[in-house]
């Protein structure tokens, strides 16, 4: 009877510790597809370099001249004549449709932020990468565009990371990179002959002035007299 009684035991005892297995690895599965889904589909690992990195410029200012782009003024060409760009942009160009353009970004780098993932806690991710413009997002995304990401990753870095590189996608054109310090903080975009350049005053807000030429033969402007211009530029009063 004791034999048959211990033999029910540990029959029951066995059903039990299946059960418990089981369940361990029904939620360890759960788990692992659940983290997929994570990196793999709802915040995707990217893990294309985006930011194309050249060096950093220090700018000066040099001289001044008196046309306009709304709240701030560069040197342009004598050859060159104001046109209505429309959208709040102030443009010149020449004969042979070269451009320059210039104005304020409007740009809120919180809604930025949140039309790519509109659960996250933006003053909490600022502060967790001391991020206050898109430089210094572009600055992390230099340093850490080569991150990897596993199933054994933690799910806030995977969707943070996802964050800053669709932000810096979403912001950047496509090009080559200068950051731009001393006298002026902002960064400079290259693509082939033209020149888009970002700034931002002593509030933070944003500006760009850009430069083009009239096609892939034409070089009249050039790094050499882009920064000349650049140098130029001055927030009015």
């Amino acid at each position: 009877m004791k034999d048959s009684v211990r033999k029910g035991k540990t029959v029951s005892e066995g059903k039990s510790i299946k059960i418990i297995i089981g369940l361990l690895l029904f939620f360890f599965i759960a788990y692992l597809a659940c983290k997929v889904f994570i990196v793999y589909f709802e915040y995707k690992v990217i893990t294309d370099p985006v930011v194309d990195f050249h060096r950093t410029i220090i700018l000066e200012r040099t001289t001044s001249c008196d046309y306009t782009f709304g709240k701030f003024s560069v040197c342009v060409p004598s050859s060159f004549s104001l046109i209505d760009a429309g959208d709040g942009v102030i443009g010149y160009t020449d004969s042979q449709n070269r451009f320059i353009l210039g104005g304020e970004v409007q740009e809120n780098f919180d809604d930025d932020i949140l039309s790519i993932d509109d659960k996250v806690d933006v003053s909490d991710f600022k502060k967790k990468y001391q991020f206050s413009s898109t430089v210094d997002v572009l600055h992390y995304l230099q340093e850490h565009q080569n991150k990897k990401f596993n199933l054994f990753s933690k799910t806030s870095d995977v969707r943070d990371y996802y964050i800053i590189w669709n932000l810096v996608h979403m912001l950047l054109p496509e090009g080559d990179l200068y950051y731009i310090e001393g006298d002026y903080h902002g960064y400079l975009i290259k693509q082939k002959t033209n020149y888009y350049f970002y700034f931002y005053d002593d509030n933070g807000d944003k500006y760009h002035i850009s430069f083009g030429n009239s096609g892939l033969e034409d070089d009249y402007f050039n790094d050499d007299n882009v920064f000349s211009f650049l140098g130029s530029v001055r927030m009015e009063d």
